[in-house]
């Protein structure tokens, strides 16, 4: 029978790392969704999303979220957003003139779009400023000092692990945490 103490540091805020994985799976599911709207609206795009949704993506398709959009905005306006040169607006409008995707205005997919993107931003920022509060709050603690000590292994991650671990003291050995993470 296992003893529910509160007096563990990392046990205390086990509900809060869980709601951290549940907003990650919300930018899982957000993401998954815009994938297949873009794919719709401006497949051509998702040659730059190989490794997720970059931020100068979103916040240019936040601003002009169909190929119209895109062209209508032109290579100035897409220059002032952060990580779109010259060579590259010009890149994104050609690709926006000669999408193979249908090119007639859909005020509800722009809509949709701007909608998924601001929920996008928003939950990454809440994971962000968690993350921080984390390591803030138990970056000194000493098994997170010994874990991040190992390579490999920075201080948040090694928070992320002791929440799940909770207690060292909790395990009769190594064997048994190993058991228990696979």
């Amino acid at each position: 029978q296992r003893d529910y103490k509160q007096d563990n540091q990392f046990r205390v805020v086990r509900h809060v790392s869980a709601w951290t994985r549940n907003i990650n799976k919300q930018i899982t599911q957000t993401s998954n969704h815009l994938e297949k709207i873009l794919y719709q609206t401006f497949p051509e795009l998702l040659v730059y999303c190989r490794h997720g949704f970059p931020d100068w993506l979103l916040h240019m398709l936040q601003k002009y979220p169909l190929p119209s959009d895109i062209i209508r905005a032109g290579k100035n306006r897409l220059t002032k957003i952060g990580f779109i040169s010259a060579q590259k607006a010009e890149a994104i409008i050609g690709k926006a003139k000669d999408t193979v995707a249908r090119s007639l205005p859909d005020e509800l997919l722009g809509a949709t779009i701007q909608s998924m993107i601001t929920v996008l931003i928003c939950n990454r920022q809440q994971v962000t400023l968690h993350k921080k509060a984390l390591v803030k709050q138990f970056g000194d603690a000493q098994e997170v000092q010994l874990l991040d000590s190992m390579p490999g292994i920075a201080a948040e991650t090694g928070v992320l692990l002791m929440i799940a671990i909770e207690s060292i003291d909790d395990y009769e050995g190594a064997k048994q945490l190993c058991a228990r993470f696979g």
